[in-house]
This record gives structure tokens, sequence and C-alpha cells, in this order.
């Protein structure tokens, strides 16, 4: 069994600074709909580009040590 925790932007970016990281960009992915529901692939590739993407199943973060 997983174990699993939501995060969000804010507390990511905080836990990343308190580790000495420096954020330098944030992303939302969109959930593949490959093996079912194939008929929601264009919609959910189509939120991708919107606001609406902050609702997607994961986040993307670069993070760099700063001085490098």
């Amino acid at each position: 069994m997983s174990d699993a925790r939501a995060f969000t932007t804010q507390e990511m970016g905080r836990l990343l600074r308190d580790a000495g990281l420096r954020v330098r960009a944030i992303d939302y992915l969109m959930p593949p709909f490959d093996r079912r529901m194939r008929a929601l692939q264009p919609v959910s590739d189509g939120l991708e580009g919107t606001p609406a993407r902050v609702f997607g199943m994961a986040m993307a973060i670069t993070a760099v040590k700063p001085g490098l």
C-alpha cells in the first residue's frame, strides 16, 4: 500500500526553501487517460493550458541550489 500526501504550492515552496533550495518554476500535470476513458484525453489536454491546470494530478517543481 502506498502512502501519499497532498501539498499546496505554498507548502512545497516552504519545504524546498527550508532545505536551502530556490524555487524556479512550478507547473501542474494533468492525468493521462491512456487506457480507460480515452474520450477525456482531449479535455485533459485542453485544460493544461488554462488556469484549471491547478486541478491536475501532480505538481512539477524546478528548484536549484543557490550559487550553482
